[in-house]
């Protein structure tokens, strides 16, 4: 009696995990566009920059490793001018 009880929780809590990746359907994208990104042209908008510099030092204070980052909140996609000497840039 204990087992069948055992088995039916069982079945009934890998229904309850499997059922909801079935019954999710994919919609049609709404956009003519085949690109997944959108090509943007004009100025961006930035609401705000947070410049962050991060350094490593050895035991004695001596510096080992300077690096710099910046956090640019975009308001507006588009293309956005920040002057300086970059080693890197992720987008």
């Amino acid at each position: 009696m204990m087992k069948s009880i055992q088995r039916v929780l069982l079945v009934f809590a890998a229904v309850i995990l499997l059922l909801p990746s079935f019954l999710v359907t994919a919609s049609q994208n709404s956009n003519s566009s085949t690109s997944s990104e959108e090509v943007v042209q004009g100025a961006g908008v930035v609401s705000a920059k947070d410049e962050v510099v991060y350094a490593r030092l050895g035991a004695t204070g001596d510096k080992q490793e300077i690096y710099v980052v910046n956090v640019l909140d975009v308001e507006q996609a588009g293309t956005i001018t920040d002057y300086g000497t970059y080693s890197s840039l992720k987008n």
